[in-house]
């Protein structure tokens, strides 16, 4: 803002000077053209954003950025250019460069704090500890002056200090903000919490202990206060410092790893709850592998028919396929059709000390994993990183298991099994063998992608052809009203993950290579890139559509839908001819 003054006071000064009445009109409409023009794009560009049009506003809070550094919303613009590189256009890197940008030109925006601590969260996420660490150390040193963002600061490199495995430094950092910000008793409740943490992170159950009786002692109203009772009641029980009457019967819990390496194991989603179950059992592996070994990662069902209840259906159980594939040969997948025989086998794991994967619409609908349950208080307790458990109660639970919008299994596109799905892990004593799981898993995505029918479902590249010719005939205009809705639903939710998917298998081919050689590597080679290749086109696909959908035409230069989803189809063709080539040299 300091700048266009100054701009605005030269061109005041050259006006006065000049004393000519037609200069000093053109001088002083070339700057109200130029802060014109940059408003004009800023408007645009919330126009798209609330359109739902990511990278048309991008393109424009670009084109400001570039060609407006003047401009009033020039620090919202770059601002706004790294948020959705972030959030939205999966362009992590980008979205760190423009968030340095931000701070390095612009050091006292309103927001500069603000875009260190997203930066840094990008990098965390990324396991890259020591950037992310840097850059909220930077926070801290430039804007920790306000008490509120350096103990924000504060606590963000307690938590990477934690989660990059040096539980120390992490308890120091936590031990400076309960030090230097006595006069905030939120971020103090915070930093004891994190302690507690840590100590049981470390073994020290009765160092945690301590530090939950002193949260809830010294800060009875706080928002972890609730839970650090529930923590404090778990752990004495666990410790047997409870007494006799407060042990009871009708209660259980199956105590789970929280944290991997320090960093706090994610509890939504099919695949982080699968990871949490292999690692109760020592068995440590990424997400993006167990997509790629389960096949979910190659999965690709379509029906104009039913474009949303394509995603349930699977060639494959993933859920049993990647038990066995790591020894759980005792694994369990149930599904029953009423309640009360639902909930009586899910006690009955539990009681055992196994812990069950379902699903449950919380809202969002998603996979949960329940690992105990209180009858006295009538809660069901379900598995939480952030805490020993989420409990939910009894009444609520009933009303969010089981219910249509839960996400299911359809075995080749079989009807809709029971309402509630049950699947216990069970025990494994046996070694994973990474070659055998990994070849099993190339062939397993032959499978997916080569192309098929089942009932009335198009599988692999057959569904990606089948889904462009739907394009273009909804395109060209010959879709009823429900079509229209029921294709627009699809290019929410479930094109994101098909977009995520072929994202993962590309990686997980590339993170393979060396364990090949020879044809099936060669081939390998040649098919990670062009997963790669359809995530790209898929996300353009995705921007064009809702481009097509959206209330104003779409921007000149973009392709048709139409057009992309034809690429798409060739792209993937290509791959599933590839994998063909692998599977047929690793089965010879």
């Amino acid at each position: 803002m300091r700048t266009i003054h100054r701009a605005l006071r030269a061109i005041a000064t050259v006006v006065a000077v000049l004393a000519v009445a037609g200069t000093a009109t053109a001088i002083i409409a070339l700057a109200t053209r130029g802060q014109n023009a940059g408003d004009a794009l800023f408007e645009q560009a919330e126009l798209a954003y609330n359109n739902g049009q990511y990278a048309d506003a991008f393109r424009f809070y670009q084109k400001l950025v570039a060609e407006h550094p003047k401009s009033r919303h020039y620090e919202r613009a770059l601002f706004l250019a790294a948020f959705l590189s972030e959030q939205f256009l999966h362009e992590p890197e980008r979205a760190v460069r423009l968030y340095k940008r931000l701070v390095a030109e612009r050091p006292r925006a309103s927001f500069a704090d603000e875009a260190l601590r997203n930066a840094g969260d990008i990098l965390r996420e990324q396991g890259k500890f020591d950037q992310a660490i840097a850059l909220y150390r930077q926070m801290y040193e430039q804007y920790g002056d306000d008490p509120n963002i350096g103990a924000r600061a504060l606590m963000k490199i307690a938590q990477a200090q934690h989660e990059a495995g040096d539980a120390e430094a992490a308890a120091q950092t936590c031990q400076e903000i309960r030090k230097r910000y006595p006069q905030l008793p939120e971020r103090v409740a915070q930093a004891t919490w994190e302690l507690a943490k840590i100590r049981e992170s470390q073994g020290d159950l009765r160092g945690a202990l301590r530090y939950y009786r002193e949260l809830v002692r010294r800060f009875p109203t706080s928002r972890r206060a609730h839970q650090a009772k529930k923590e404090i009641a778990w752990l004495a029980d666990r410790l047997e410092e409870a007494s006799p009457t407060a042990r009871r019967a009708g209660r259980k819990l199956v105590p789970l790893a929280k944290a991997y390496r320090g960093q706090p194991l994610r509890e939504a989603g099919l695949f982080a709850c699968l990871r949490v179950l292999l690692g109760d059992q020592g068995i440590w592996v990424s997400e993006d592998k167990l997509r790629g070994i389960s096949g979910e990662a190659f999965r690709f069902f379509y029906s104009p028919d039913d474009r949303l209840g394509s995603a349930n259906v699977y060639l494959e159980d993933p859920l049993t396929t990647v038990a066995q594939c790591f020894g759980f040969d005792s694994c369990s997948l149930q599904f029953a059709g009423d309640f009360d025989a639902a909930w009586k086998a899910v006690r009955k794991f539990l009681d055992d000390n196994v812990a069950v994967l379902t699903t449950l619409e919380l809202p969002p609908p998603t996979w949960a994993i329940i690992v105990g349950y209180d009858d006295q208080a009538e809660e069901v307790w379900l598995f939480s990183s952030a805490a020993e458990y989420r409990p939910l109660s009894l009444e609520r639970f009933k009303k969010t298991w089981g219910t249509p919008y839960c996400p299911t299994i359809r075995l080749r596109a079989a009807p809709r099994p029971g309402r509630y799905l049950i699947f216990a892990m069970g025990k494994t004593s046996k070694k994973p063998n990474m070659e055998k799981i990994v070849r099993q898993a190339i062939l397993r995505a032959h499978r997916l992608t080569r192309g098929a029918k089942i009932g009335a479902y198009f599988s692999g590249k057959n569904a990606f052809a089948q889904l462009a010719a739907d394009i273009q005939r909804i395109t060209q205009g010959a879709a009823s009203e429900d079509e229209l809705r029921s294709m627009d639903a699809f290019f929410r939710r479930p094109m994101e993950q098909l977009i995520d998917s072929r994202r993962a298998a590309g990686e997980f081919l590339a993170m393979w290579l060396n364990m090949f050689q020879g044809e099936a590597r060669r081939a390998l080679e040649d098919a990670a890139p062009l997963f790669s290749d359809s995530a790209e086109a898929l996300e353009e696909l995705r921007q064009a559509y809702l481009a097509f959908r959206g209330p104003s035409p779409p921007p000149e230069g973009m392709r048709s839908p139409a057009e992309i989803a034809q690429e798409v189809a060739q792209i993937e063709s290509e791959a599933a001819a590839k994998l063909a080539t692998a599977a047929a040299a690793l089965s010879s």
